[in-house]
């Protein structure tokens, strides 16, 4: 998310991803690369701590604080944080983000 690499992002989220900002936008997986690509949300820097993770089957259910510097398109340089809910599910040997729900803490 920080290099903004769409390439990077397809190959990691899944066709069905449901992507959900603390602003309340919820964005599928196209709206979500070409928003991080276009610069409308940009991070310059991403901290993760408090992370927990629960396993079942082919699915993990991932918690954490994540705290950043974002610039995004028209803003100015702002720190936030965020409490943060994503699911992964296993795609062959890889696992790709299915849903992401973060709320401003």
């Amino acid at each position: 998310m920080v290099s903004a690499d769409g390439q990077a992002l397809l190959r990691l989220t899944l066709p069905s991803l449901t992507y959900g900002h603390s602003n309340g936008e919820v964005e599928g997986r196209e709206k979500f690369v070409s928003s991080m690509v276009s610069g409308k949300y940009r991070f310059l820097a991403i901290r993760l701590s408090g992370q927990k993770v629960i396993m079942s089957g082919d699915v993990a259910v991932v918690r954490h604080q994540l705290d950043a510097e974002t610039a995004d398109a028209g803003k100015p340089q702002r720190s936030i944080r965020l409490h943060v809910v994503m699911v992964w599910q296993r795609s062959g040997s890889d696992w790709k983000l299915l849903a992401r729900q973060a709320v401003k803490g």
